[in-house]
């Protein structure tokens, strides 16, 4: 596994998570496995003004600095790529080529799922979970034109998942079980 030194704290201080989400599923995952020790880098899309909870009241901070931001962000790294620059695509995947597990929680546009997990696939070590998080999308079709699909699945966060502590993993067809023992593992050491 590859976390940084200063995060050595927690059962999971031996794994580097990469979030990708917004809103309140993807940061409070991300949130949840960071108090646990776990590495977590949050990549937040500059084209799209970063994670629309920095900008949902009632309470600020700072401009684009919402308490609700702070409050689902906490123990993590935070990054802001400009994606459709060459250097934000670059620092992308230099952050996934180290990604132990990448949880996706992007809008529910199948389109734009197969197009994150194409990304992340093309540069995420062959040892990487792919984890996209969804309620209504069937996983093996988010999943299916992946090369490595056994390391491929999904995680539903019931809301609200602060207080709910059920997560269900989703199995595509073609997910192996040391995928799905791993994250179920991964859960139930972050208390879930």
């Amino acid at each position: 596994m590859t976390a940084d030194p200063q995060f050595k704290r927690g059962p999971l201080s031996d794994l580097r998570v990469l979030e990708l989400g917004t809103l309140l599923a993807g940061p409070f995952c991300g949130q949840l496995l960071g108090d646990m020790g776990a590495e977590v880098i949050k990549i937040e899309n500059r084209e799209q003004g970063g994670d629309a909870t920095r900008s949902m009241g009632p309470f600020f901070l700072g401009e684009h600095d919402s308490h609700f931001f702070q409050t689902f962000n906490l123990n993590k790294k935070s990054v802001t790529l400009n994606l459709k620059l060459a250097e934000g695509q670059e620092a992308f995947r230099r952050l996934v080529r180290k990604a132990d597990v990448v949880f996706e929680a992007a809008p529910e546009k199948m389109d734009l799922k197969r197009q994150i997990f194409a990304e992340i696939e093309a540069h995420a070590p062959e040892t990487a979970i792919l984890a996209s998080n969804t309620s209504v999308m069937p996983i093996t079709e988010i999943m299916r034109d992946l090369r490595l699909k056994n390391r491929a699945l999904g995680t539903h966060w019931w809301n609200p998942p602060h207080i709910i502590p059920l997560v269900e993993v989703i199995r595509t067809e073609w997910t192996d079980t040391k995928s799905m023992d791993a994250m179920v593992d991964l859960l139930e050491g972050a208390g879930k």
